[in-house]
């Protein structure tokens, strides 16, 4: 339970629907604007759209709502580049800073065992922000280290 004002909101993490997009997309701005790709522009329609195709293929896309959408984590599952083990990857796992701790490891479990019941053998997310105590929290949940990120922009 939250407390906001006096008042117990409950945190609900359900998977997203369509009519979801358009503000998980106007969230993702927030993530946008704190990770690695904060050069690179963002199209917040382009974003819904996405999110959209993702819920469509039958992806991972998850959200906090405690009457407006305070977090999402978004995944997908995939054959390797180079045989049929299906990996899977998180785009995007972010909770709004007032929402800290309020259903974020409840998605990331549901994507875990989302991922389990594909017969996924890899999970490979990915940190953007540089954001040590989400790695800490990958960690816990059973995650190991496995080379680095590097980036080169142009």
């Amino acid at each position: 339970l939250l407390r906001k004002f006096g008042v117990h909101l409950v945190v609900i993490v359900r998977n997203a629907t369509n009519d979801d997009c358009s503000q998980i997309a106007a969230l993702g701005g927030e993530l946008h604007r704190i990770s690695s790709l904060s050069p690179m522009d963002y199209d917040e329609a382009k974003t819904a759209t996405s999110i959209a195709s993702f819920i469509d293929q039958g992806q991972f896309v998850q959200v906090m709502d405690d009457g407006l959408i305070c977090g999402y984590l978004i995944g997908a599952a995939f054959p390797s580049w180079f045989g049929y083990d299906l990996i899977a990857t998180d785009f995007a796992w972010y909770v709004s800073p007032g929402h800290k701790g309020s259903g974020a490891l409840r998605m990331m479990r549901s994507f875990i065992k989302w991922c389990k019941a594909k017969g996924v053998k890899q999970i490979r997310p990915g940190v953007s922000t540089g954001d040590k105590r989400a790695v800490e929290i990958y960690k816990r949940l059973g995650f190991s280290t496995a080379g680095e990120n590097l980036l080169m922009t142009l």
